[in-house]
């Protein structure tokens, strides 16, 4: 389907692209809000709790929890076997994943800016948007099922399953979108 939609606008726009150039030519003005002031400030403050600090202290208490969800048993296991532990070598292949996968996605994200920007209108060009759009419109648990259940069934990388090379694709799969988006705007101005 996005594919499909990404087709459709190649098609109305015919190949062209369009960029909005410009700035404001006076700055912002605040808007007087009078006695909305109370509950503007409310809803501000509700919303701050709902979506910051609701989710904080559901993880701090799931934290204390042998599994989470499980409410009423409280125990400092997980904490014991987290600092227990020697975590130094799972910190530096979180690290070496996060900076090879940033690295890898956006020389991926520059190959297909390339082919965005100087062949639009061709095959490639549309295979490499609508590719570089798909992840975006997956939602994450469908996108990580999907990984999953390609390299399940792929039988050369199926030995991958349960290891750091699965996981650097995945994020590498999950962030060009973001870094396409970010890089072509780079290669247009070139």
């Amino acid at each position: 389907l996005v594919a499909a939609l990404i087709d459709v606008q190649t098609a109305i726009l015919k190949g062209k692209d369009f960029a909005t150039i410009g700035g404001t030519a006076t700055p912002p003005m605040p808007m007087p809000i009078g006695r909305w002031r109370l509950a503007l400030d409310a809803a501000i403050v509700l919303f701050i709790v709902v979506a910051i600090v609701l989710p904080l202290v559901q993880i701090v208490l799931g934290s204390f929890q042998p599994f989470f969800g499980l409410y009423g048993t409280y125990t400092l296991v997980n904490y014991q076997f987290v600092f227990g532990a020697d975590i130094f070598p799972i910190l530096v292949v979180t690290f070496l994943i996060a900076i090879s996968g940033g690295f890898i996605a956006v020389v991926c994200a520059f190959g297909l800016a390339l082919i965005l920007q100087r062949r639009p209108g061709t095959f490639l060009a549309g295979l490499a948007r609508s590719g570089s759009w798909v992840p975006v419109f997956a939602p994450g648990i469908v996108l990580s099922l999907a990984l999953l259940w390609a390299y399940l069934n792929t039988p050369l990388v199926r030995g991958l399953y349960g290891t750091a090379w699965l996981m650097l694709f995945a994020l590498i799969v999950g962030s060009i979108p973001v870094a396409t988006r970010t890089v072509e705007g780079i290669v247009a101005q070139v």
